[in-house]
């Protein structure tokens, strides 16, 4: 069974809850990986895979999204990068 998320802002949020959000899965995203057997077998959605091959395609994933962020926020403000 797949686990259901909403990844939604809700009405009620606000930037300081968001941030302090993600700054609690950051903590326990630390916590998690201090003490994880890298060559360890994880099940993952097309199957077991390794623990370090797992963080590298979520570390790929996050870059891509960072990189339409970086395009969203040129497109509102007009600013680039390097």
């Amino acid at each position: 069974m797949k686990p259901d998320f909403e990844f939604r802002v809700g009405a009620e949020e606000t930037i300081a809850s968001v941030i302090a959000a993600y700054d609690a899965e950051w903590e326990l995203t630390q916590e998690t990986l201090g003490t994880a057997d890298w060559s360890a077998l994880v099940v993952g959605g097309n199957g077991p895979v390794r623990a370090e091959r797992l963080l590298t395609d979520v570390l790929q994933e996050s870059a891509r999204h960072l990189g339409h962020l970086d395009i969203l926020r040129e497109l509102i403000d007009g600013s680039t990068g390097e």
